[in-house]
């Protein structure tokens, strides 16, 4: 082999390690953006999970603060008909 007809192969070997290098790169950034976009999904979720159990428990703590305050008047709904056994 000549030193002319090396240098091709050289060439194509260089571009074909570059062509790696730059498919490995871009799938990497590619990961990273899944990753965060996952990331920012799974908070978002959390966060709404957290408003709707605060809800909840606001609505059961103003349900509780209504039957200490009316006792009577939770009776007149029925309440009383557990109390028996139905």
């Amino acid at each position: 082999m000549t030193i002319q007809s090396s240098r091709p192969i050289r060439r194509l070997i260089f571009c074909g390690v570059v062509l790696i290098a730059a498919i490995a790169i871009g799938t990497a950034a590619m990961v990273d953006s899944f990753r965060e976009r996952a990331l920012a999904n799974s908070n978002r979720e959390l966060e709404n999970t957290a408003l709707l159990l605060a809800r909840h428990f606001d609505q059961q703590l103003e349900d509780l603060e209504f039957v200490q305050k009316n006792p009577r008047r939770v009776d007149a709904f029925g309440g009383d008909r557990f109390a028996r056994g139905l």
